[in-house]
């Protein structure tokens, strides 16, 4: 073998050996302490804080249906957001999982018995964490995904003065209201089309989106209260959290639509950094690179 080519060969070598698939950082060692509440109703919180971290934000996790305060740590595309950080040589923050069981909406009290959880979320349990965590001395902000981004969303339009960035993953917006009619769903269900499975599954799913709304949201005067895109036109503006929203294209549940349109209603409101990413694929496709740059990028 000439010199040249063992050159060249070497150079290719190291070039692997360096490449970001190879070459990851160690994700520093994560502690995740949890606990069960009582009062005023039973609910639960995780702190995830890393070894060695000098970050002092705090993140807002609110997961999605089906998950619990232990989330954060068992999603697996949750860790691909602490190797992401770890890559880019970025100290990970404080993440703080508040959950009120597999489902919940942060909603204002309303005839629901399944209401008041904003109140309870926004103006007791942040303020009673905060203070045990010796207080805020960074930026407070929001991670989301699905049934927890819709709660991200109301975060951002009725609170928003409390947090400075929120990344609402899949957020679970759409235009349909808690007792539609079959053409609203039908309507619904062709503006989605993901692979032209309207009838197949988007029609069925809208059934079960509407139950779970209907639940929390019983009547039109506490849905019409509580709607991203109908609060997105009235709410958002120049001092509102920077946003950053995804959507898989491929939404089984039809929610790309409802997503991409917050995400532009939020760009005509001027609010301050507004990122819309589309991500191919179906439910909750992340980009968990951009998500962490998002989050802890120096600004």
């Amino acid at each position: 073998m000439t010199k040249a080519r063992f050159s060249i060969l070497l150079s290719f070598f190291l070039l692997f050996l360096h490449s970001p698939t190879w070459a990851r950082n160690p994700v520093p060692v994560v502690t995740n302490e949890c606990h069960d509440m009582e009062d005023p109703l039973p609910w639960g919180y995780c702190i995830t804080s890393t070894e060695g971290s000098q970050n002092p934000d705090f993140i807002y996790y609110l997961h999605g249906r089906g998950r619990s305060k232990t989330a954060w740590m068992d999603y697996p595309k949750h860790k691909a957001i602490r190797q992401a950080w770890a890559d880019l040589g970025k100290d990970a923050p404080t993440i703080i999982t508040i959950s009120f069981g597999p489902v919940w909406f942060l909603a204002e009290k309303n005839p629901s018995l399944k209401s008041g959880l904003l109140e309870l979320y926004a103006d007791q349990i942040i303020p009673e964490i905060e203070m045990k965590l010796g207080g805020l001395k960074g930026e407070r902000m929001i991670v989301a995904e699905s049934m927890g981004s819709f709660s991200g969303a109301e975060l951002v339009l009725k609170r928003g003065s409390l947090f400075s960035r929120a990344a609402l993953a899949c957020p679970a917006i759409g235009d349909l209201t808690p007792s539609p009619t079959f053409a609203q769903r039908l309507k619904y269900a062709l503006r989605a089309n993901p692979l032209g499975l309207v009838g197949e599954i988007v029609l069925p799913v809208s059934y079960v989106i509407t139950k779970l709304q209907k639940e929390t949201f019983p009547d039109e005067k506490s849905w019409e209260a509580a709607s991203p895109l109908l609060l997105a036109k009235t709410e958002l503006n120049s001092n509102s959290p920077a946003l950053y929203i995804s959507s898989g294209d491929l939404d089984l549940y039809g929610f790309y639509p409802g997503d991409k349109e917050f995400a532009r209603i939020a760009k005509e409101r001027d609010v301050r950094e507004v990122i819309w990413d589309p991500v191919v694929g179906g439910h909750c496709s992340l980009n968990p690179v951009k998500i962490a740059k998002f989050l802890t990028e120096d600004r």
